[in-house]
């Protein structure tokens, strides 16, 4: 949510979120959420370590969430 920092975010969180999905019946919607959520937490990551830009911003992601649930 809003008032969560990023990096406080762990694959139960993600699990939970996905499976509202799931449960409505919605497998397709289900995998694209955890896409997406993958890809965010991934450029997190990714943005955290740019040296290529002077004001990167460290989200306090260490490790994608997203990639302990399965599909």
């Amino acid at each position: 949510g809003r008032e969560r920092l990023a990096g406080t975010v762990d694959g139960a969180d993600v699990a939970a979120y996905v499976a509202r999905f799931f449960h409505q019946g919605n497998r397709g919607a289900a995998d694209k959420a955890r896409t997406y959520v993958s890809a965010a937490f991934g450029w997190a990551m990714k943005s955290a370590n740019d040296y290529t830009n002077p004001n990167r911003r460290d989200w306090g992601v260490r490790a994608n969430p997203a990639a302990a649930v399965q599909r």
